[in-house]
């Protein structure tokens, strides 16, 4: 028992000694475990910020939380769908009816199940009032909707008096205009370009009628956000049952979107990751085997004092735990202070994301990152420990450091062999001391450069991906005919009915103050399509009463579409571009079991007639023949932009080449859908109010014809999200610049504990305290040019390199090579390695 008590005094005693002679060394550690501890956390809460706030916008622009579903979707699939294992949950989507003012469609009738409208449609709206409807009078409407009737102040309860029609024209149940109550209306942040609004009625009003549920949309959420849409179907096609006329629907889900536009896609993610990873490795591995001579001498005087293995190792871990504990805490305190206090308060004050605040604490991520980082050091300590014992006890007491003092002999050798250069004794010491060592040299070399190099991209990433980088490449003003006169036009037209002619066209030259070649326009026909025509489209999966346009391609677009045709098996390129050839550009509606039967159809003629007032016998009308060249699929992620009047899922756009349209315009009326222009920055304000004045006189007679988009208003809409964006990545810069710094700093207080001796011969052999003091600023200078000089070489071509990635994910990818940012982190990288090492020299003295 005695013997027991004085092991523990004498282990006691050791490890107080020990700790005791180590305190600079693990005060410098306890900082390090610190730093990664906060900068980590700051860094992954600011991406997921970040993502997870352009996440959501995403789901708001697409109407719904899922990104996958099945079309005419039956009660076999659904029990398919819920017996899937990676399925997560199911929802049911049909679209019954519509709502009608005369002619005019105002809004889709659509019926959700609770699962749906609770788990992934309700999420996208703003500003909900009231409740899902439960009766079979009752509905609930967007406010778009409700301004379009005239209810500027709706409230839940209301009487509306609307006009309800049936898709099913065999049911005429609960049909014409009629009264409803108002159950509940909602703000829809849905991207406009989508088409029609959505009113949600109940599942009472489909019994009382004898509607039948099925076949229906089902909705479906996988929980695998990671995976793109392609991907998805792929799992799904292999997995499920499908019948002839179903078809599986997946797009990029809106979370793999958003890591697409923060990082250009996980590949790019993963890469800036590890790079961090590799960054917070080094912050505290360098201390660890910097200060590895000094450990190897204790632990070899130990091993000599009869000290076992066993009690040093118990020593050292012992150390190692309490410093990774206080260092944790600390870490902890201060990412709740920076992050939860600072960063997100002030994006809370300053900046919103449409009203959706970016001020999250992600808790979670505190244990993950303290038991990384507990595990790095213990891994990294068992590893130097393992090799620093390898020696044996008297070879370790002895040891000396791999950073010995210059050879005199290599010195003078050096002076005879530089004879005819120069170079000052000073300047040649500092060279030695920096590549005596080539590992300590790598090291402080690979900190510096990881750090900075990564700033720089982050900074090529981020102005790159800039939402102002798109809005800019928009023209000032866009004007268009409507989605709902088009659809009223297709249904019932009129020749006194109002369009884009030129005589609106000259009214707003005049209004712009722009000359006719300033403007550009959209150009096509609004056909209709005979019988024979119609065949070709029998394989897409079209929802109800779908828009076909007929949209000119000019000479730029038809060329940047063409390396795109050259690369698909089943399109006649040739016939498109010379002959009377048509695409069919869809988003997404052919089914993978219909692409077989699609290809008989390429080859066949189209034949188009002019739109014509409501009743007017065809038979004195000759169609004119256009051939089917192919089907492509606009949201192929290769397709290029093409700028289509409309991307709703309900248009199916067929493009014909300058030259066929001419040929067209002789036998149809000419249509143009839509102009845009730029304007002297000076007159934009002025020339806005004008135009918008224009186009409200001129709905009010004719009932919503045209639409207006001004540039300057979509900047103004989304100046808060970018700036909030802006500061996400400034900081995310600044973190990577940090740790670059810091991680300089480590290394020199490391290495100043460990030179001590080295600083003492050197002042016995005549070096005076100026001299000293030179040679380590010589010493930053030296690892300072050196760093700039790999940042301003190598650096650069990894810039371009990320650049060139980027353009090819996101089409409106800007590479600019940040000159600014390379400068100030040159200037202050050289200013930091100067003085850094004259500072902690003085305070040592």
């Amino acid at each position: 028992m005695d013997e027991y008590k004085i092991d523990l005094t004498v282990e006691k005693v050791l490890r107080k000694a020990y700790n005791m002679e180590n305190r600079t060394r693990n005060k410098i550690l306890f900082w390090a475990i610190t730093v990664v501890v906060t900068a980590s956390f700051c860094f992954m809460s600011m991406i997921c910020a970040r993502i997870q706030a352009d996440a959501f916008n995403n789901m708001r622009a697409d109407g719904r939380t899922v990104s996958a579903y099945l079309e005419n979707g039956t009660e076999i699939s659904l029990k398919q769908l819920k017996n899937l294992p990676y399925v997560k949950n199911t929802g049911l989507k049909k679209n019954v009816g519509k709502i009608m003012d005369g002619q005019r469609v105002l809004c889709s009738c659509i019926l959700l199940d609770t699962s749906a409208y609770e788990q992934m449609i309700a999420p996208t709206f703003t500003d909900i009032q009231g409740t899902y409807p439960q009766k079979a009078d009752e509905i609930m409407l967007s406010r778009k909707t409700l301004d379009a009737m005239g209810i500027k102040i709706p409230q839940a309860g209301m009487k509306l008096s609307v006009e309800f029609y049936w898709n099913d024209i065999s049911c005429q149940a609960l049909t014409g205009r009629q009264d409803f109550t108002l159950s509940g209306y909602y703000t829809d942040m849905r991207d406009t370009a989508i088409g029609e609004q959505e009113a949600y009625i109940s599942k009472t009003r489909l019994e009382a009628c004898s509607v039948e549920l099925f076949p229906c949309q089902i909705l479906i959420d996988m929980g695998k956000s990671y995976l793109n849409g392609s991907k998805t179907e792929e799992i799904f096609y292999r997995d499920l049952a499908m019948e002839e006329n179903q078809q599986m629907i997946s797009v990029d889900s809106a979370f793999y979107r958003a890591v697409e536009k923060t990082a250009g896609g996980y590949g790019a993610a993963l890469t800036v990751f590890l790079a961090f990873v590799l960054i917070l490795f080094l912050f505290v591995y360098n201390v660890l085997y910097l200060s590895m001579g000094k450990d190897i001498r204790q632990y070899g005087l130990l091993r000599v004092l009869g000290v076992s293995e066993w009690m040093i190792k118990k020593m050292v871990y012992i150390q190692m735990l309490q410093i990774c504990l206080s260092g944790n805490v600390a870490g902890i305190f201060f990412s709740f202070v920076i992050t939860g206090a600072v960063l997100f308060k002030k994006i809370d004050k300053m900046f919103l994301f449409n009203g959706e605040t970016m001020n999250k604490f992600y808790a979670v991520l505190l244990p993950v990152i303290c038991l990384l980082v507990f595990m790095a050091v213990f891994l990294m300590n068992h590893i130097l420990l393992k090799r620093i014992l390898d020696f044996q006890p008297i070879q370790a007491a002895k040891y000396e450091n791999a950073d010995r003092m210059p050879d005199r002999r290599r010195l003078s050798q050096k002076k005879r062999y530089r004879k005819e250069r120069y170079i000052h004794p000073i300047l040649q010491i500092a060279w030695m001391n920096i590549m005596r060592s080539k590992k300590k040299f790598f090291l402080v070399v690979c900190s510096l450069v990881l750090g900075c190099e990564t700033a720089l991209v982050s900074a090529v990433i981020g102005n790159g991906t800039d939402g102002m980088n798109e809005l800019e490449q928009n023209p000032d003003f866009e004007i268009s005919m409507t989605h709902e006169f088009c659809v009223a036009q297709m249904e019932s037209f009129q020749e006194n009915d109002c369009f884009l002619k030129d005589s609106r066209i000259s009214q707003i030259e005049d209004m712009a103050c722009i000359r006719a070649e300033d403007i550009s326009k959209t150009e096509g026909f609004f056909p209709i399509i005979d019988k024979e025509g119609r065949e070709s489209f029998q394989v897409l999966n079209m929802l109800e009463d779908p828009v076909i346009i007929i949209q000119k391609l000019d000479a730029r677009e038809a060329e940047r579409l063409k390396p795109y045709m050259e690369k698909q098996e089943n399109v006649d390129l040739d016939t498109f571009l010379n002959q009377n050839g048509v695409l069919i550009l869809h988003r997404h509606l052919l089914p993978e079991t219909s692409e077989k039967e699609s290809e008989k159809y390429i080859g066949t003629s189209i034949g188009i007639y002019d739109l014509v007032p409501v009743g007017t016998d065809m038979s004195g009308y000759s169609p004119v023949s256009l051939v089917n060249c192919g089907y492509l699929d606009m949201t192929d992620r290769a397709f290029p932009e093409l700028n289509p009047l409309w991307n709703g899922e309900k248009t199916i756009c067929m493009a014909v080449s300058e030259d066929t349209f001419k040929e067209l315009g002789r036998y149809l009326i000419p249509q143009t859908f839509r102009v845009f222009f730029d304007v002297e920055k000076d007159k934009e304000p002025e020339i806005k109010n004008v135009l918008k004045q224009w186009i409200q006189k001129t709905n009010r007679k004719s009932r919503d014809v045209l639409s207006i988009t001004c540039n300057s208003d979509r900047i103004a809409e989304e100046q808060n999200a970018i700036l909030a964006t802006r500061f996400v990545m400034w900081m995310v810069s600044l973190i990577f610049i940090f740790l670059g710094v810091m991680n300089y700093l480590n290394i020199m207080l490391t290495d100043f504990m460990t030179r001590s001796r080295e600083f003492a011969v050197m002042r016995n052999i005549g070096l005076t305290e100026r001299q000293l003091n030179w040679m380590l600023i010589l010493e930053g200078l030296l690892f300072g040019f050196i760093t700039a000089g790999i940042l301003g070489t190598f650096g650069s071509g990894i810039l371009y390199l990320t650049g060139g990635y980027m353009k090819s994910r996101l089409p409106y990818f800007v590479f600019r090579y940040p000159v600014s940012v390379l400068t100030e982190i040159f200037s202050a990288l050289l200013l930091f390695c100067c003085l850094t090492p004259h500072i902690l020299h003085r305070l040592q003295h």
